[in-house]
């Protein structure tokens, strides 16, 4: 299904507005951090394996808050 570049560019303007708490987890590329420049984000590295360990391939993934975590920390309760 096609995603064209405008609809990461909404997102973006869309988790800005919300009431609510949002996290994002989408493949780490310069211009998605460009996109989101204006939130917090955590980079991370995952192992995507497909049929078995020989063909490991660490990719990076970015996760994107809608809100100042170290201000308003998330918890269950």
């Amino acid at each position: 299904m096609p995603f064209p570049w405008e609809q990461y560019e909404l997102m973006a303007k869309k988790l800005k507005s919300i009431k609510g708490k949002a996290v994002v987890s989408i493949n780490d590329h310069p211009a998605i951090r460009e996109c989101f420049k204006d939130f917090e984000m955590e980079a991370l590295k995952l192992d995507y394996t497909v049929g078995g360990a020989a063909n490991r391939v660490e990719r990076g993934e970015l996760l994107i808050y809608s809100w100042d975590r170290e201000a308003d920390p998330a918890g269950l309760f």
